[in-house]
C-alpha cells in the first residue's frame, strides 16, 4: 500500500488559484495487479503550454480567462495481462470552471476564435493502454481514448475528438539513450459547428507520426515529432485543413 499527498504553491503572486492540491494512493495485489486513486483540485488549466497542447495554431496574443479544475478524480488499474503484457485502464472526472474551446473563426478560417463555457463544464475521460515488450530493444503498444464532455452554456464542445484509437512500436538504442516511436492514430466522432451555427461530425482521421526522442546527459535531451506523414488535409477543425506535413522540436532540459 503506498500513499502520496502533495500541495504546491502556484501562482500566488496573482492570485490565480493559490495552491495546488493533490492527493494518490495504490494498492497491489500481489506482482501482477494494481489498483490506484488520485484526487486533484484548484489547478489553472490554461497557461499557455496547454492552450497549444490543445491548438498550436493559436498565438500568444490571445487574451485568456482563468479556468480552473476544481476537483479531479482517477481511478484506475495495471499489471500484467499476459507474460511479456502489461496494461493500465483508468477513468477519469473532472469538475472545471470557465473551461475554454476553440472554434474556426468564420471570416478567417485560417485563424481561431476562443469561446467559454460560463458555467461549469463536466468531463469524463475513459483510457485503455496494453504495451507488449517483444525485446528489451521494442515493444508494441495500443492506446484508446474516450471522452465526453458536458456544458452548462454550449451545446456541444468541439476542441477534442471523442475516441482516439493509436497503435505503435517503440525501437530502444544507443543503450537506450535514443528512441523511435512510430505510431498510427484514428480519430473518431470529431465535433465541430457549421457555417449556420449547426453541431456536425466531422469525417474521422487517419494519421501516421514518428516521435524521437535522444538523451544526450542525464538532463538534456533533444525531441522531433513528427505528424501526418500520409500527407493528407485532415479536417479536425471545421473549414481549416492541416498541414500535410507537421514537424516540430526542441530541446528538453531538466533542473
Amino acid at each position: 500500500f503506498q500513499a502520496e499527498d502533495g500541495i504546491r504553491d502556484v501562482e500566488r503572486s496573482r492570485g490565480l488559484g493559490d495552491v495546488y492540491k493533490r492527493q494518490m494512493v495504490s494498492y497491489n495485489f500481489g506482482n501482477h495487479l494494481s489498483v490506484y486513486g488520485e484526487v486533484k483540485g484548484n489547478i489553472i488549466r490554461n497557461d499557455f503550454k496547454s492552450v497549444i497542447s490543445q491548438n498550436r495554431h493559436v498565438s500568444d496574443s490571445i487574451v485568456l480567462n482563468t479556468s480552473i479544475e476544481r476537483i479531479g478524480l482517477k481511478l484506475g488499474t495495471s499489471g500484467i495481462l499476459l507474460p511479456r503484457m502489461t496494461y493500465d485502464i483508468n477513468f477519469s472526472i473532472k469538475s472545471i470552471n470557465d473551461q475554454m474551446y476553440f472554434r474556426t473563426n468564420r471570416n478567417a478560417p485560417a485563424y481561431f476564435d476562443v469561446v467559454y463555457d460560463l458555467g461549469n463544464s463536466l468531463r469524463f475521460d475513459l483510457e485503455s493502454y496494453i504495451n507488449y515488450h517483444a525485446t528489451n530493444q521494442l515493444s508494441w503498444f495500443t492506446l484508446i481514448k474516450y471522452n465526453s464532455i458536458k456544458t452548462n452554456t454550449i451545446q456541444t464542445p468541439w476542441h477534442t475528438p471523442s475516441v482516439s484509437f493509436q497503435m505503435g512500436s517503440k525501437f530502444k538504442l544507443m543503450n537506450d539513450r535514443l528512441v523511435i516511436s512510430p505510431f498510427f492514430i484514428n480519430l473518431f466522432n470529431i465535433k465541430a459547428t457549421s457555417e449556420d451555427e449547426q453541431i456536425i461530425s466531422l469525417p474521422s482521421v487517419m494519421d501516421f507520426g514518428m516521435d524521437i526522442n535522444t538523451v544526450f546527459k542525464e538532463n538534456i535531451g533533444v525531441f522531433l515529432k513528427i505528424r501526418n506523414l500520409l500527407g493528407k488535409e485532415n479536417q479536425i477543425y471545421n473549414l481549416y485543413s492541416s498541414r500535410e506535413f507537421d514537424i516540430y522540436g526542441g530541446i528538453s532540459v531538466r533542473f
